[in-house]
Formats: C-alpha cells, structure tokens, sequence
C-alpha cells in the first residue's frame, strides 16, 4: 500500500467459459395407474451442462393427434386431469429459456387410463368345492326359511360363496357336483341328549357334547341314529349339522411337514423307497389315492404319504380392466335377441336397473339380465358411473374414493351427531387408506345414523372398576359394545382410545376396522366378499356366520353412491380354481 508501481507480483490463469446446455430429460407419473377425471402429476428429471434457465411444454397423444397440454413455461411439472379413458402418449419437451429451437431434449412414456368402473381379478389356487365343502363344515348360518337362525342348505351356501351369481360380466362357472354329504353329524350345542327311540318323550339313553362328529346309522323324519361309545340312539337333525366332502379332491402344491420323508414307488407303506424328501420342500401333486400324492422329486416319481403333507394355496392378482354401465331410464324397456326391433323379445328390464355393457351396435347395448343375454336400445338408457348392486360386495374398502367432504356432507346431512362430519370421514379415509363411503355406511348401521347414545356421546368417569377423569367419548362403529354390555364395553373402549370428539371418533375408529381387516398384512380382507368367506383360507377369520352378510351391505353403499357423482369405482374379483 502505497507504492507508485503498478504491480510488484501477478499471477496468471487460464479459464475457459462454456456454453450451459442441456444433456437429457425423463418424464415421471406420481401413479402407475390414474382414474379418468383424477389428477394425474407429471414430473422432470434433468441433466444439464452448467445452470441453464429451462422452460418445459407437455404433449398428449390419443386417437391418432397430439394435444398440447401446457406450453412453455418455467414449470416443471403439471397436474393433468384425463377426460376419457384409454391408452395415450405422453411427451415433455425442454430447451434454454429464450431459445427458439423447436426442443433441445424430449422424452415420450406410455400411459393406461382407467374408466370409473375399473376391476381386477384375484386368482386362488384353491377350488371353488373345497372351499364349498370347507363352509359348509362349520355350521353356517341363515335367516332366510322361517326368519328364525338355523344351518343353511348346500343350495343356499352356493348361492352366496359363488361370486358368478354376482356377475354380469363373467362366464366362468362353478359348480357342486362332487360336493356329498360323508354320513357323518356334528354336535352344536353345549350337550344334546340322545334318545332310545325317535322321539322327543322317549328316554334318555346317552349324552354327546359340541363339535363332537357321529356316524349316521339310519335316519327317520328329522332324527339321526348315531352310535355312541356307550349304546345306539337318535339325535334331532335341528340340534347338528350334517358334513361334506368332495368326491374327488382336486390336486394342489404340497409342503413337506417332516424332516426326512420316504418316496415310494406305489401308494403303499409295503412298496419300495425310492427316494426321500426334506421338510419344507413343495411339489406338484400330479395324482392322488387313497391318502397318498404322486410326485415328481430331482430323481423320479414316487408316492409319499398324505399326512406328512400340508396344501400350498397362492394368490396372484391379474391386470387392471375396465367396465362401462347403463341405467334404464323408461318404466319397461325389452330386452331382445338381436340389436333390432325385429330381435325376439326375451325379457324386460325396469326403470333405475344397472348393467355392465357387454357389447355395442348401432345404439344398441348388449346386456345381462339375470342370466338372459341380449340387447336394449341405448336411446332409454344413459351412461352411469354406478355398478349394478350385487357387485358392491366385491368394491375395493382399501383407499380413497376422491370424494370431497362437500359431498360428504350432503349425505350426512340430518344424520344426528355424524351431521357435518364429511372432513373427519375424508381425513379417516386417507389416513388409514380405507373407503369413506364404507366408513359412513358402517357408522350408519351402529349408530343409528347418528342417533344412538354412543354416538352422540357418554360420560365415564370408571374405566376396568377404576376411577378416571370424568369425559365424554364417541364411538361410531360400535367398536367395543359387546352384547353383553354394549354401552359399557363401547365407553370404555372409547376412553382408552382416546375418542373425545365426534371426529376423533371417527377418525380413530377407521384405524381399528383398517388395521384388524381391511389393510391387515396376513388377512387382507379389502373387500366385504373377503371379510365374510376368506377366500384365501376359508372359515378363518371370517367377520360372520350369516351366509348373507356380505350381500346384505350392498344397498347400503349402493344408496349412498347414489348421493355422490364424481367418484371411481374399483371392485376385485375373486376367482376359485377350476377342477
């Protein structure tokens, strides 16, 4: 400092400064899939060469043109909402802000719209019989002969297990014709007296106890003679249930259930080893008889004894399809054989029935009437975004529907204490990835729509003989409130839950139904067909015993779609294994 030189050091660089350009681009969806009408994010990844300023434009190609969907700009990312289902293309397009080139990089995805009414299928590896015969062997129950409980029939059973009974739009069958009876009873209550003669008066010879299993020696009217350990006697058919079984069993994986076990040559403990087989490992059953599976090992074919085996059943989920539906809108509209007025009359169909499209030509609907197959002209029908209600049993509970808590609130509307919840069953709905109509018809049902005294509120002040601080609670699904005391246990729980608040109710309640079945990781049972019959291990955990149950809460969830108009709906179809 100071000094009158210019300079008294330097030093010298060399830099070179280059042009900022940019390298490549991708294009990325915040969903694998999206519903026509529903937001759908599109996403950039970049690479560039120095920090360049970037303006992006999105493209749409469907039915043979491209569609701009946002033109240059600083963005990106953009929100498209799809009008219509289909396959399309999808293209962004980036360059140098300022730049006059047409793109300097671009990137083009395939992408699936699915309609409103979407499904896929559920594939098990069990058979449709076994798991007839495995329903019926636990007693199910009906109210449907004289109002009164009682063990359903096999027809009855069928009628409710089969999904086809359900469906316009399938043609696979099941059927019963290797399901029989084994001759054999099992005891349902406590204990049941067994009688010398057929005869309610006449003496007591012995007593069985519940789930007991008795050959059947005879049969007279509506008594069985069994043979006890004790003597022979009759047991009235009202107080046991008869047993079934498949004529023949169908084959499926096995599992080895012992350490070491012997293949043999024929399905005999007499025939010849000829090899072994280790615990834990699975094989095909190629034939079976008399207890025993043929099998095929590294080495050759051999036989190994069925009760050191246990049954391999899987799932696997098909593609996402889509369905489109009518709703008749004249009082009578015929059905015909052909899609002219000149087509045979078949039968008809009534003002407000839905049905799956099956086919199209020249304005007219091919459809399914109740098992009748033919075809109504479309200028008495209009396009629905409804399903007929029978298929309501198959409607997906886990996620969200998209509807808003506007929506909501106009269904609950006058609805007691639930009355301008729509916010707390939207929150419910997405916290715990559960369906918010199914959460409103569900809290429909326990509370009276509103109006019961757990619903609307009850003060505890003990909780399990203790004293607590005094609280109000809520409780909306009646979670808790066992028979035997159902304003008691429902409190109780609501305290300990910490239900304070209508909402919190609600909100709080939604996670118990997700976690125990709807998103439970072993069962899954996301749908109400699923949470009934456990297609996927028959007769565990089965929500109940009622043959109807699942078919039951189909008006109810049908009725509140009713209410609503911008939703999706997304069923899942179980499909047995054919013989």
């Amino acid at each position: 400092k100071g000094s009158d030189a210019i300079y008294e050091v330097k030093d010298v660089i060399s830099y070179t400064i280059l042009e900022s350009t940019v390298d490549s681009i991708s294009l990325t969806t915040d969903k694998e899939v999206v519903t026509e009408g529903f937001p759908l994010t599109l996403s950039t990844q970049v690479i560039t060469t120095g920090s360049p300023n970037l303006e992006y434009k999105f493209w749409v190609y469907k039915n043979g043109g491209w569609s701009i969907l946002k033109n240059y700009s600083e963005s990106s990312s953009f929100i498209w909402k799809p009008s219509k289902k289909g396959e399309y293309r999808l293209v962004v397009q980036a360059r140098r802000k300022g730049s006059q080139v047409v793109a300097e990089v671009s990137d083009i995805i395939s992408y699936k719209v699915i309609g409103r009414i979407s499904y896929i299928d559920m594939n098990y590896s069990r058979t449709y019989e076994e798991a007839l015969v495995k329903q019926l062997n636990i007693n199910p129950q009906t109210d449907i002969y004289d109002g009164s409980w009682g063990t359903a029939m096999l027809k009855d059973v069928d009628r409710y297990l089969n999904p086809e009974n359900f469906l316009q739009f399938s043609n696979d069958q099941y059927n019963y014709n290797d399901v029989v009876k084994t001759g054999q009873i099992k005891v349902i209550p406590k204990d049941l007296h067994v009688r010398k003669e057929a005869d309610i008066n006449s003496e007591i010879v012995d007593k069985i106890q519940r789930g007991e299993t008795y050959r059947v020696v005879d049969k007279y009217g509506e008594w069985f003679k069994i043979q006890t350990s004790v003597t022979s006697g009759w047991v009235h058919s009202g107080y046991v249930y008869e047993l079934y079984k498949s004529r023949e069993p169908a084959l499926s994986d096995i599992k080895i259930t012992t350490s070491v076990l012997n293949v043999r040559e024929n399905p005999t403990t007499s025939s010849d080893i000829v090899d072994q087989v280790l615990e834990g490992q699975v094989y095909t059953a190629l034939d079976q008889s008399n207890g025993w599976y043929k099998i095929k090992t590294s080495k050759t074919y051999g036989w190994v004894h069925g009760g050191y085996v246990t049954k391999v059943y899987s799932v696997t989920k098909g593609s996402v399809k889509n369905l489109s539906a009518l709703e008749i809108t004249t009082d009578v509209l015929n059905v015909r054989s052909q899609p002219s007025t000149s087509g045979t009359q078949l039968t008809q169909v009534k003002n407000g029935e839905i049905f799956i499209i099956q086919g199209e030509s020249n304005g007219w609907y091919k459809i399914n009437s109740s098992g009748i197959v033919g075809w109504v002209h479309g200028g008495y029908t209009k396009m629905t975004n409804q399903a007929p209600q029978e298929m309501y049993q198959f409607l997906l509970l886990s996620g969200n529907s998209g509807l808003s808590s506007y929506e909501l609130n106009n269904i609950l509307e006058g609805r007691g204490i639930l009355n301008g919840e729509g916010q707390a069953f939207v929150d419910a709905s997405i916290k715990h990835n559960i369906n918010e109509i199914y959460l409103i018809s569900h809290a429909f049902l326990e509370t009276g729509y509103g109006t019961s005294s757990l619903a609307k509120g009850i003060l505890v002040d003990t909780v399990d003989g203790k004293s607590v601080t005094p609280r109000v609670v809520y409780n909306m699904y009646g979670i808790g409130a066992y028979d035997s005391n159902p304003i008691g246990g429902g409190s109780e729980y609501a305290y300990k839950a910490g239900w304070f608040t209508p909402s919190q109710a609600i909100i709080g309640g939604a996670k118990f139904i997700s976690e125990r079945y709807v998103n439970n990781p072993t069962y899954k049972q996301d749908t109400l067909y699923k949470m009934k019959w456990n297609p996927n291990n028959p007769t565990s955990h089965q929500y109940a015993t009622d043959i109807g149950w699942a078919y039951k809460q189909t008006s109810s969830i049908k009725r509140l779609y009713d209410l609503c108009t911008d939703y999706a709906l997304k069923f899942e179809i179980p499909k047995y294994l054919q013989n």
